[in-house]
């Protein structure tokens, strides 16, 4: 496959993928008690200190996955 297909496949497949990645993450969002609470000090050293992985983290906390990701990427940003 050349990179111009690739490239034609992939701009014409975004919105397949990411209702793709929609529904992936929405499983894990179901058990999400502290939904709109605001972070921790303990918690956010949990998921940037911890080796663990995210559905491990996801229960232990009761943050979704995705509300893990997010936290970690923006810490690490500076944001």
């Amino acid at each position: 496959m050349s990179y111009r297909s690739n490239k034609k496949w992939r701009l014409a497949h975004t919105q397949k993928r990411n209702a793709s990645r929609k529904r992936y993450y929405k499983q894990f969002q179901r058990n999400a008690i502290k939904k709109g609470k605001r972070w921790t000090y303990d918690e956010i050293d949990l998921i940037l200190m911890s080796n663990d992985t995210d559905r491990k983290l996801q229960k232990e906390l009761g943050r979704s996955v995705q509300a893990i990701q997010i936290k970690r990427c923006r810490f690490w940003q500076g944001l």
